[in-house]
């Protein structure tokens, strides 16, 4: 059995209201499941750091990826 453990530390700039911190959580519990369910299935770590980004960079709850114009 292989112990896999990933952590977010950052999730884009700018203000991230405590109100919706559980939101964000949960968003960063699944980017984190994604890029374990990428190296479970033989991925690298290069491949899960791209899936995990993915998921934080599709999220609405978040501007990551995106930039202010």
């Amino acid at each position: 059995m292989i112990d896999i453990q990933l952590d977010i530390d950052f999730v884009g700039a700018g203000y991230h209201s405590i109100v919706k911190e559980p939101h964000y959580k949960q968003l960063c519990s699944e980017a984190c499941q994604k890029g374990i369910e990428v190296i479970k299935s033989g991925g690298n770590a290069s491949d899960a750091a791209v899936a995990v980004i993915k998921v934080l960079e599709d999220s609405p709850l978040t501007n990551a990826g995106r930039s202010r114009v």
